[in-house]
């Protein structure tokens, strides 16, 4: 069997995605092929010598979904470190959806190495979460490191996507500084008195 993706049901401008052997009647086709103005899925049958003129062809639709107004505050006040919720908007249809997955990440594609980056890796796993749940969280202490990006992708029983969506990070930091202590309680082993400090 040869698959293509064409632009009509009769195979024009048709390009091949793929073979199955006889006997089979399943192909799965990797994800991120460009279908252009290809919107029909074509099934031949190949013999030895030729191919079948008559096409099997149905109508494909691009399922998208991205999620939406990704939010992330950071509640860790240590410098380089951060924690806290990160929140979504579902996409609008989640019918082929089956988790969001969070990452950190050097750019906003998710794809791109921090140049001085030795194992060049341009992301890191976080965590998954099922459809329905749109929050996510990083614990406390989390290492910022050079992470610049939070980023949510959709992924279906398949694929994860490959365009996500995020927010850049804004590492909070607060500190207090000039702490003072004048102990007015004039017993032994007891203090007692009006701390002060600085932000």
């Amino acid at each position: 069997y040869n698959v293509y993706f064409a632009s009509s049901s009769l195979g024009f401008n048709k390009k091949q995605v793929g073979q199955a052997a006889a006997g089979t009647n399943e192909l799965e086709i990797e994800p991120d092929f460009v279908q252009g103005t290809r919107l029909y899925l074509l099934v031949n049958i190949q013999s030895a010598i030729d191919e079948a003129t008559g096409n099997a062809a149905i109508g494909v639709f691009d399922s998208v979904a991205t999620v939406s107004s990704v939010d992330f505050l950071d509640l860790d006040l240590d410098l380089q470190e951060l924690g806290g919720d990160v929140t979504w908007d579902p996409p609008t249809d989640v019918s082929q959806v089956k988790h969001y997955v969070l990452y950190l990440a050097y750019a906003v594609d998710g794809v791109t190495p921090l140049e001085v980056n030795a194992s060049n890796v341009s992301r890191i796993y976080e965590a998954t979460y099922a459809v329905g749940t749109n929050l996510g969280s990083f614990p406390a202490d989390t290492a910022l490191d050079d992470w610049k990006y939070v980023l949510v992708y959709t992924k279906s029983r398949l694929f994860e996507q490959s365009t996500p969506a995020g927010i850049e990070i804004s590492d909070i930091i607060r500190n207090v500084t000039d702490v003072s202590f004048t102990d007015l309680d004039l017993d032994t082993n007891e203090f007692g008195g009006m701390v002060t400090w600085e932000e």
